[in-house]
């Protein structure tokens, strides 16, 4: 018997995503698994639309998401990290700590954020 599947996604044609540094197409990006964690998914998701023009109200440029399983239509995600520029990648270190990195190509800049799944968000 094959394993059961589940769409995560659907994801449109790009072709309306800003031709900016920094743009990022909507709704989820960078799906992956944890590495420390069973069965959870993580993703981020531009909070801004994916337009770098537009001055986020909050700040909050994308937002990191997990799912623990079962993903089931209707699973309850949960926020890891909200950040001030794109979402660049995590390292998972073990089941109470990870690194969570962030880019801004308009000031050539990277960031890297020691992250306590489940305590609390980025820092």
């Amino acid at each position: 018997k094959a394993p059961a599947t589940r769409r995560f996604a659907t994801i449109p044609l790009l072709d309306s995503i800003p031709i900016a540094f920094d743009s990022a197409a909507p709704g989820p990006r960078n799906v992956g698994w944890r590495s420390d964690c069973p069965e959870t998914l993580v993703w981020a998701e531009a909070a801004d639309g994916g337009d770098p023009a537009v001055e986020p109200e909050d700040g909050v440029r994308d937002v990191v998401y997990q799912m623990h399983a079962p993903l089931a239509e209707g699973s309850k995600r949960t926020v890891l990290a909200r950040l001030p520029w794109r979402y660049l990648g995590v390292a998972w270190l073990d089941a109470g700590h990870a690194v969570v990195g962030e880019k801004w190509y308009k000031k050539r800049s990277l960031r890297w954020h020691l992250l306590a799944p489940g305590e609390s968000e980025a820092k």
